[in-house]
């Protein structure tokens, strides 16, 4: 019920603006945004009520749908507009980034596998972070990037063979084999490196070309901002021409459009 009642109040206000703005309606791109949006919702709705009242994967998508109309709130406050801005002005340089990244975690798993690829599964280095697959050890690789029991990974990867312990220095393939095709592999002791390494690369000197990338466009938007008249103050400017000439546009965003 609840779903009717947001569609019916979402497209009365969709309503009213083509009643009021005619054809200049669709030379707004947010007005294109929310009528996309309340076409997605009546026929998410339509499909909710034709294939099952309980359609658990229609009304997530459905809620989906409705969040997004959330995104209108980007038009209407300034520091939204700034943070979108940046963002639009960041995404070249953070895919790049991204990409780097994704090449450098599958160098660091490829070494990883090299280097431990045989140790003994243990209380840490288990089933779901070891390095014996290519997946895994992307995975471990990014468990380990985020600080989570990385140290206790380390240690793992690095035990000797002791009284308590009990693992081959140099295991051979029937020696894996002897133990039903799982490693029984001593650790490296030179782990640390490996693991450090990791540490400064992926959280420390990423998150920081981030964080560069960031204050760049925050800098870049500012010079813009500094530079170009605002649709504020365009907006106010022909609000007040519009006493003179009744055929001005509404709104900057629309003559801004055409």
């Amino acid at each position: 019920m609840f779903e009717y009642v947001f569609v019916g109040i979402y497209g009365l206000e969709v309503a009213m603006k083509l009643l009021f703005y005619r054809r200049d309606y669709f030379h707004s791109g947010w007005n294109v945004y929310d009528i996309t949006i309340l076409a997605a919702m009546l026929g998410l709705s339509i499909a909710d009520g034709v294939l099952a009242h309980d359609n658990r994967s229609v009304r997530v998508v459905l809620l989906f749908v409705r969040v997004l109309k959330l995104a209108i709130l980007f038009k209407k406050v300034r520091m939204l507009q700034n943070i979108f801005q940046i963002f639009v002005l960041a995404l070249p340089s953070i895919i790049n980034l991204a990409l780097l990244l994704l090449v450098v975690m599958y160098v660091l798993a490829v070494i990883g596998i090299f280097l431990f690829a045989g140790t003994k599964l243990q209380e840490a280095l288990d089933v779901h972070a070891n390095f014996q697959n290519l997946w895994t050890a992307f995975l471990t690789i990014f468990r380990v990037a985020t600080f989570d029991g990385w140290n206790d990974v380390m240690h793992d990867a690095m035990r000797e063979r002791t009284q308590y312990f009990h693992c081959v220095d140099y295991p051979s393939y029937s020696d894996t084999q002897a133990n039903g095709g799982e490693a029984v592999g001593c650790g490296v002791q030179y782990a640390p490196i490996y693991f450090v390494l990791v540490i400064l690369l992926l959280p420390f000197v990423f998150l920081n070309i981030f964080v560069a990338i960031a204050v760049e466009n925050v800098i870049k938007l500012t010079k813009l901002s500094d530079s170009v008249l605002s649709d504020q103050r365009l907006n106010d400017f022909l609000t007040a021409w519009k006493k003179h000439d009744p055929e001005v546009p509404l709104s900057f965003s629309i003559i801004y459009s055409t």
